[in-house]
């Protein structure tokens, strides 16, 4: 009898240590999901950056051309004039092809009106 209760105690502790290990591993198993979760939405909130970011480069990228191409017309339009500033775009620097423009046009009428 006293073996049986010998074996009935170390049943009981034995049990009870398996439902601490139990216990143990589910707070080790949420941990690692809440982890997990957490590493899920940083790389999701990555993604979004890395596209908008794309976006931006793209962007960036059409306006070089752009800025490249006005660039391109503007040496253009001052191969044609030569190499004096015009006195117009003294008046309008902030839109230097009209200035030029109009110079070209006071080049041509202003000998007109002489």
């Amino acid at each position: 009898m006293h073996d049986a209760l010998a074996q009935l105690n170390a049943l009981e502790q034995a049990e009870d240590r398996a439902v601490s290990n139990l216990n143990a591993l589910e707070q080790d198993l949420i941990a690692a999901a809440m982890q997990s979760r957490r590493h899920e939405e940083q790389a999701t909130a990555s993604e979004r950056k890395l596209l908008t970011l794309r976006a931006r480069l793209s962007s960036a990228r059409r306006e070089m051309v752009q800025g490249e191409a006005a660039l391109a017309e503007l040496m253009g339009t001052l191969a044609v004039t030569g190499r004096r500033s015009p006195p117009a775009l003294l008046v309008s620097p902030d839109d230097a092809n009209g200035a030029i423009r109009s110079a070209i046009i006071m080049g041509d009428v202003a000998p007109r009106l002489k």
